[in-house]
């Protein structure tokens, strides 16, 4: 990724507003504003009332010069507030961009200010994400998850457990080099084993309060699962008053997910939710059988990733068979569909809302607790660590890696050599995440999906 260049482009979004902001970042930053100024800009961080000249006639602007040391991205970085009209602000942009032609200036390409400030080291790759999701962020869930992002917290705990792997590995691998020196103390194997339960616990109770960041990202989702022939369109189409998903009494009807946009009321307006209906499969983790729908691969895969960016699931099963255990999962609501088949008098048995989507029972209670869900979403990982799908898995392998290591030392003689290359597979599991391995493909997967200006 390329550092020395000046970059610049508008950062504000389109659309009418009172103020636009134009961003410029590089080497050259301060002299680039300059050529276009009436008054040259401070070299110290600060605020000044500035005048743009040549074509556009001392229009008033507001310049906000960061330096290298103090700014957010390591490099100085001068921001001009003027009149957010869209035709103006691409105006003196192009002037910029002329102006800087010969210097090598150019327009910055998505996330790349946010790029160069983790290159630079100003934030780690979990706080860039931070600021992708702050951006995307449509309610009040994804702001807190995208602050906790941004403060550190997350990323800052990832390297102190990489630390402390660090350390132990420094200290075997200094028993292995130097074990002829009576001078190296020796690290006993009770506090080998000591350490490597401290990290595996810590990691483990960080895993366990880990969502996927996916979860987060556009307007909330409701997915509707259960076994081939459960109901689910059927029930998909009372929550949405209307027929909008294909039903029939043949198992297999609904070959793929199906999504649709469903204004939930709430006391503050509508809601805005996407209403996903699912094929009848599910993984066997769940305890359900694929049963004998047959998926594709492809299928199945998006199933499952259904399932984990999901916000509240309803897992249907037909009045009178049993539902799947869904553990601790607080997202799950289980329903009993097809109640109107049960006999005169009785009624369902375990926890659950029964309803019928033939007759309207329940419905309006399924549509409650659904909403009291999504509010209860804001609030969901208070304590919780939000990080990409990928991400949590490959601090799956710092886990089996940390595992591999207590096993080996738990030997009577504990071969350090092959501790430390499961340690060693911990710490590049740790590199991973932070973004500290293979930059250029970490720019392509995260950068890519910033807007520009960011």
């Amino acid at each position: 990724m390329d550092l020395e260049t000046t970059i610049l482009a508008v950062a504000t979004p389109p659309g009418q507003s009172a103020r636009g902001m134009i961003r410029v970042a590089g080497a050259d930053a301060v002299a680039l504003v300059n050529s276009v100024l009436q008054d040259p800009l401070p070299h110290t961080a600060g605020v000044a009332s500035v005048r743009i000249v040549e074509e556009f006639s001392n229009l008033p602007a507001l310049a906000m010069v960061f330096t290298a040391e103090r700014g957010p991205i390591g490099q100085p970085v001068v921001e001009l507030w003027l009149a957010g009209n869209q035709d103006l602000l691409h105006r003196l942009l192009s002037q910029l961009l002329q102006q800087g032609a010969n210097s090598g200036a150019r327009q910055a390409s998505p996330g790349e200010f946010t790029a160069r400030a983790w290159m630079l080291g100003r934030m780690d790759l979990t706080q860039a994400e931070g600021v992708g999701l702050l951006v995307s962020a449509e309610h009040t869930a994804a702001v807190r998850a995208a602050h906790r992002l941004l403060v550190g917290g997350p990323g800052d705990r990832i390297k102190e457990l990489r630390e402390q792997t660090l350390d132990l590995l420094a200290a075997l691998e200094a028993g292995i080099d130097f074990s002829d020196q009576e001078d190296v103390r020796f690290l006993p194997v009770e506090q080998v084993r000591s350490t490597l339960s401290d990290l595996l616990q810590s990691l483990q109770l960080f895993r366990e309060r880990g969502v996927p960041l996916e979860r987060f990202q556009g307007t909330p989702r409701v997915v509707v699962v259960g076994p081939p022939n459960a109901g689910k369109s059927t029930l998909c189409n009372a929550l949405l008053s209307g027929k909008r998903f294909l039903t029939a009494p043949i198992e297999g009807t609904t070959r793929d997910l199906v999504a649709t946009p469903w204004e939930l009321m709430a006391p503050g307006g509508p809601l805005d939710v996407t209403l996903v209906d699912s094929p009848g499969v599910f993984d066997e983790k769940h305890g359900v059988d694929l049963g004998s729908t047959d998926l594709s691969e492809q299928a199945s895969q998006n199933h499952e990733e259904a399932l984990s960016s999901a916000n509240v699931i309803l897992s249907c099963q037909v009045i009178g068979t049993k539902h799947p255990d869904w553990g601790a999962d607080r997202r799950v609501i289980q329903v009993h569909t097809k109640v109107d088949q049960l006999s005169t008098g009785s009624s369902p048995q375990g926890a659950g809302v029964p309803v019928s989507a033939q007759t309207g029972r329940g419905v309006d209670q399924l549509k409650a607790q659904i909403l009291e869900k999504l509010m209860d979403f804001g609030d969901q990982g208070a304590d919780g660590v939000a990080l990409r799908e990928s991400h949590w898995s490959t601090i799956e392998q710092a886990i089996q890696s940390l595992r591999d290591a207590q096993r080996l030392a738990q030997q009577e003689k504990c071969p350090d050599e092959l501790v430390c290359e499961a340690l060693l597979l911990a710490r590049r599991a740790f590199d991973e995440v932070l973004g500290d391995r293979d930059p250029e493909a970490v720019f392509d997967r995260v950068f890519s999906s910033f807007c520009i200006g960011k």
